[in-house]
């Protein structure tokens, strides 16, 4: 038997993550389930305003336009929605109902057998895992403006696509998925340095150069962004971003370059930082250090 909270994590972040949920520690009163209902109402309160929006097209997707099944609580899911905004890609938005079994349907597991948002269908073509779906949709819809034939500027945009999916992002889930799906209601030192040395690196690459793979905007920064967003989202947790000062920057000149970037993740984002502070109840000790930690950063 899978709990249905570890169903939603395999849906954001996939399978592997979804071992060590399965037979979660012992845990005080019922914050689980808390979590659950948690998880529950944010989940209704975005399908409230957005369950099969669409853009250029119809209420339940059009053939003749892109389809990306997706959710905002997912940062994978923001970064494709950033992505197909950015290069004004005719698409229709289509939530995917992930309590009600929306990744479990026969259709969709055909389209995608790992069963995780976001995933794409354009004609008869489908394609899951958001960094590649970032590659395809430059490469299908002429956006080389944001992925560059030069071979050492896209293996840098590589690079850091794979700097985000290997390093950072599962670093921050490291951090925040045992707090957000009730594990602890704690970020253990040993993770958020991890964290930390991630995060640092980042903001060395962006020493060097104005955007995370140069001085133009890429899909590399379109990932990232969906990724440092969810950081800032819930940095009562974590280092503040006051120590980053030219990731803040980055993410701040994003904010207001990428189109319509407050619906596409801004909301994606704020909805997260509900579900982490339902658990997030570090004890005195922690905050004091925390405190410390963003006075002295």
């Amino acid at each position: 038997f899978i709990h249905p909270i570890c169903l939603i994590l395999s849906l954001m972040i996939g399978p592997v993550y979804l071992k060590a949920y399965q037979n979660p520690l012992p845990r005080q009163s019922n914050i689980f389930d808390d979590n659950q209902i948690e998880l529950n109402s944010l989940i209704r309160s975005m399908s409230d305003r957005r369950s099969h929006e669409t853009c250029c097209g119809g209420r339940n997707g059009s053939s003749d336009k892109l389809q990306l099944y997706a959710l905002p609580l997912s940062p994978p899911s923001r970064a494709v929605h950033l992505a197909v905004k950015l290069m004004k890609i005719p698409h229709d938005y289509i939530l995917i109902d992930v309590l009600g079994g929306g990744t479990r349907t026969e259709d969709y597991l055909k389209m995608n057998p790992q069963h995780t948002v976001p995933t794409i269908k354009y004609g008869d073509y489908h394609l899951s895992e958001s960094r590649a779906i970032l590659m395809y949709l430059c490469e299908e819809f002429k956006g080389e403006t944001y992925y560059p034939q030069d071979n050492k500027l896209r293996g840098l945009i590589n690079h850091r696509l794979y700097f985000d999916i290997g390093t950072l992002y599962r670093r921050l889930g490291d951090a925040l998925y045992p707090v957000c799906f009730g594990q602890r209601n704690f970020i253990p030192k040993e993770t958020r340095e991890a964290l930390d040395e991630s995060m640092q690196w980042l903001e060395e690459f962006l020493q060097q150069t104005t955007y995370v793979a140069g001085d133009v905007i890429t899909i590399a920064d379109v990932s990232l962004v969906a990724t440092v967003s969810t950081y800032e989202a819930c940095q009562e947790g974590l280092t503040s971003l006051d120590k980053y000062p030219k990731v803040k920057e980055w993410l701040e000149k994003l904010k207001n370059e990428l189109p319509e970037y407050e619906s596409a993740c801004g909301e994606g984002a704020a909805a997260y930082r509900s579900w982490f502070q339902q658990s997030y109840k570090p004890d005195d000790a922690q905050k004091a250090k925390l405190v410390a930690q963003m006075t002295i950063g």
